[in-house]
């Protein structure tokens, strides 16, 4: 309708769409990629959130959340269980991918009641291959974030620039780059060597600097069913970041908000709306509790 060529298609807006939502665009929402290509690719090409520094957060690391408990006096969720560990809090936030949360629910029987948590195991998930390089020499790479078109006719990808996004890896006399790859169920039996091959000739054909670098190090991460495949119709069984739990809240690109694309910086916008929802909990849950402290004493 808009004189767009079927090359252009082809080798910018295809690749694009496979990018940002992880399949080809004859398998994507048009409302997805609408929504992708304003806030993605038009409104904040100079923003992105690569980095980010917490301060005051307790991490525990390799904890795999496995189910969610109930309080059933209070119908709010009383913990988080990682293995043979139950962790108790006041608040919880999701803040997972769609995979990961399924399994959650699949676990959880009284997640699984409500009917805004069983719709979500209806959603589709797609893979994603992540290719880390250290390379043996300076690379000029003009852009730090780079959407391209993929090496075959299913895989979208993309690269960055960590040497120019990190400070830590700045003054070094090598070249860090990080490659993504979507839809990638054909790649993952592949070995690591296969991938990092394919990977540089990718990177080769975009940036001619790259030939003649030598690969000194490298991580290879295969992602299985790790993203959401944002099917024609999908829309009406995602959810929004407030639950029927009124403790429990989800964050993530693909949930629905006011926030039209599904990206990295709608995962970072919706976690900050989760959080101040927590907190806005929170402090709802410590007056009443005042209230009724002081109402017991009056009596």
């Amino acid at each position: 309708m808009f004189g767009c060529s079927q090359r252009l298609y082809n080798e910018v807006f295809e690749p694009a769409i496979q990018a940002s939502l992880f399949a080809l665009g004859e398998q994507c929402s048009a409302a997805a990629a609408l929504g992708m290509w304003y806030y993605y690719m038009l409104s904040h090409q100079e923003n992105s959130d690569f980095s980010l520094e917490l301060k005051g957060l307790m991490f525990l690391s390799n904890k795999v959340p496995t189910r969610l408990t109930l309080n059933k006096d209070t119908e709010c969720v009383s913990g988080i269980v990682c293995g043979d560990e139950i962790y108790d809090a006041d608040a919880f936030v999701l803040a997972t991918g769609l995979s990961p949360l399924q399994s959650i629910i699949r676990n959880s029987p009284f997640l699984q009641s409500q009917q805004e948590f069983a719709n979500l195991l209806y959603l589709s998930t797609t893979d994603v291959l992540s290719v880390k390089l250290w390379l043996d020499k300076k690379v000029t790479i003009p852009k730090a974030a780079n959407v391209c078109s993929g090496f075959d006719d299913s895989s979208g990808w993309t690269f960055f620039d960590l040497t120019s996004i990190y400070d830590d890896y700045a003054d070094e006399p090598t070249t860090v780059v990080e490659a993504e790859f979507y839809n990638t169920s054909h790649l993952l039996p592949l070995t690591d060597q296969q991938i990092v091959s394919e990977a540089t000739s990718c990177l080769i054909r975009c940036i001619d600097d790259f030939e003649g670098a030598t690969v000194v190090q490298q991580l290879v991460r295969r992602s299985p069913r790790s993203v959401y495949h944002f099917l024609p119709g999908s829309y009406k069984q995602t959810v929004r970041g407030t639950t029927s739990f009124p403790n429990l809240f989800i964050a993530s690109d693909w949930i629905v908000n006011r926030h039209g694309s599904f990206s990295k910086e709608k995962a970072y916008v919706t976690g900050i709306e989760a959080a101040n929802m927590a907190v806005d909990y929170l402090v709802k849950e410590t007056l009443l509790k005042s209230l009724l402290l002081k109402e017991t004493s009056l009596i």
